[in-house]
């Protein structure tokens, strides 16, 4: 039995279209068992993982070359990965272009502005400002301020940029919506269950924490909490997976026992907690209201 004739090298690194295939193999090794197809016209190797970047490099060997990139796929192509396997790619429709959706493609004709699209490895997309205004304005609060706060960070792009956009929009679908987001912004958070819990602090009446806030003694870096309200040193932080390794549980023990004996009371919350989040806004309203540095009556909470 002859053994399988070797992948040519110029169809290793990316998917690739039907066309190109067919410039080093022939049809009936292009529909056998060394490639899958990942949509119409667009190939790449079998049993090779596929994720959402993946599924982008597809698209692109069949599409337009100056179709650009919105929502979660521009999002990725930005270096913000939320984006799932199973997730279609989304792209903005030029005027003269005739896209279409299909299976795996989402294609919108929305209207883009100068200014609202840059380049990246993944081709045109829209811009860290656009695609923050893009995903706020169809997601429900807290995930649209958790999209707002990672695309913003990823870029180093101030929230001004955002509300520039969507002043440039009046009247589109969902604008009201990523207005409200806006204004909860605070692209200096780091995960997406920090801007989540977050907008839940806010959304129950208590005061705005500050994101990852550096306590210093000596002129030594203590820890960086996710949240903290500084004036009355009551901080919290979002406890996931990570942390219950064990050499982090032990450097997380050590920070801790070193912020208490500095005065400093941290909540610890997790997703079950946040689930059945009553109990814990009652401990920290009570620790809030006891420990104003600033003012010994304490907050109103």
């Amino acid at each position: 039995m002859r053994p399988p004739r070797p992948v040519p090298p110029e169809l290793s690194a990316a998917p690739f279209d039907r066309a190109t295939a067919l410039r080093h193999v022939t049809r009936h090794m292009l529909a056998g068992p060394a490639f899958q197809r990942l949509t119409r016209g667009g190939y790449w190797l079998a049993g090779q993982p596929v994720d959402h970047g993946r599924l982008i490099q597809a698209m692109r060997a069949v599409l337009p070359p100056d179709a650009v990139l919105r929502g979660v796929s521009a999002a990725w192509a930005l270096g913000v990965p939320w984006a799932g396997p199973d997730d279609p790619v989304e792209v903005v429709r030029r005027h003269e272009q005739r896209v279409r959706s299909r299976p795996g493609l989402q294609v919108s004709g929305d209207r883009l502005l100068p200014g609202e699209t840059t380049d990246s490895r993944f081709g045109p997309t829209t811009g860290h400002a656009r695609t923050a205004y893009d995903l706020a304005r169809r997601l429900a609060l807290p995930r649209g301020v958790a999209a707002i706060d990672a695309v913003l960070r990823v870029g180093s792009v101030p929230v001004d940029d955002l509300l520039a956009v969507i002043a440039n929009h009046p009247g589109a679908r969902g604008v009201r919506r990523a207005g409200q987001a806006a204004a909860l912004a605070d692209p200096r958070s780091e995960s997406p269950r920090e801007s989540m819990l977050r907008v839940a602090l806010i959304e129950a009446g208590l005061p705005a924490p500050v994101p990852q806030f550096e306590v210093w003694s000596g002129g030594r870096l203590v820890a960086r909490l996710d949240l903290a309200w500084p004036e009355y040193q009551v901080g919290m932080e979002y406890d996931g997976a990570h942390h219950r390794e064990y050499r982090q549980h032990s450097r997380d023990l050590s920070r801790h026992n070193e912020l208490r004996a500095l005065g400093w009371v941290v909540f610890q919350v997790d997703g079950p907690q946040l689930q059945r989040f009553d109990p814990v806004l009652d401990r920290l309203r009570t620790a809030l209201a006891g420990r104003s540095v600033e003012d010994p009556a304490g907050p109103t909470v």
